[in-house]
């Protein structure tokens, strides 16, 4: 399993690296990722993966400053999911990433070989059932061509048949971020997956007016809808404080505590 942590505000954006077994975050040289802020201690933290869990850890090692996991402060091994901001003396914001979580893992067990499948059997003959009939009065002429109507459609009756359209199956549904702009001028975009996406300051260009867990996106079949996260600085929708789930179009100004942000469309 192999993981990121990377930085993408303030002094330190820019800074990253990658995580396979260990890597120790502090001032010293001998540290796997070093950081050059005074508030950093020597030894700061570190994030080990342990094979027994098949999961990543998060622990402080001893700093003065602390280390905060989605803004609550560790005071113990703590196990990583697949996304976290991990916060360093309290002021410098980490995205900790799994980037393949889903490796695949060889099968000790011997199985036979599949069977082959069998040829797919020949498609059925097209039905009436999925035609649309368009009915010419009786007696209009039929130009001299061949009979084709269907079995038992009357004969003065002269029928003309219309496929009916067949709708894509490989359609997908269109996708959305999230484009704001910073009460300090920087501006950027938040991809928004289908579910639940929780937005903070992390994804805010650093900005202070947002909480660092702010507010959640949802990305429903028939709607979108936000919701405040209890921040200090609140979510606004068109102006409005939000007050529980509010549905938003790509039409609805947002604005979470001072940056301003609009929903935006990536046909799918």
């Amino acid at each position: 399993m192999q993981a990121k942590l990377f930085c993408k505000t303030g002094s330190l954006d820019g800074v990253e690296c990658t995580i396979t077994d260990e890597v120790v975050i502090g001032r010293n040289p001998a540290c796997s990722l070093q950081l050059q802020p005074p508030v950093i201690a020597r030894k700061h933290a570190r994030i080990y993966f342990d094979a027994k869990a098949d999961s990543f850890f998060l622990e402080d090692l001893g700093s003065r400053n602390g280390t905060e996991l989605d803004g609550i402060r560790v005071s113990k091994p703590e196990r990583l999911d697949r996304l976290h901001i991990v916060t360093f003396a309290r002021q410098f914001d980490f995205i900790f990433q799994v980037v393949d979580e889903a490796a695949a893992k060889p099968s000790l067990e011997t199985k036979p070989p599949s069977p082959q499948p069998s040829p797919p059997p020949a498609p059925p003959a097209p039905s009436n059932a999925d035609r649309t009939m368009i009915e010419r009065a009786p007696g209009a002429p039929s130009g001299g061509e061949a009979d084709t109507r269907p079995a038992g459609v009357p004969a003065d009756i002269d029928a003309t048949i219309i496929e009916s359209p067949v709708i894509g199956a490989d359609s997908r549904p269109d996708s959305y971020v999230l484009d704001f702009a910073s009460t300090g001028g920087q501006k950027g975009k938040v991809a928004l997956e289908a579910g639940n996406n929780v937005i903070g300051r992390a994804a805010m260009a650093g900005d202070v007016s947002v909480s660092r867990e702010h507010a959640k996106i949802t990305v429903g079949a028939t709607q979108i809808t936000v919701m405040d996260l209890g921040s200090r600085n609140g979510t606004f929708v068109d102006g409005s404080a939000t007050q529980g789930e509010v549905v938003v179009t790509e039409a609805s100004t947002l604005k979470f505590g001072s940056v301003m942000a609009k929903l935006v469309r990536c046909p799918g």
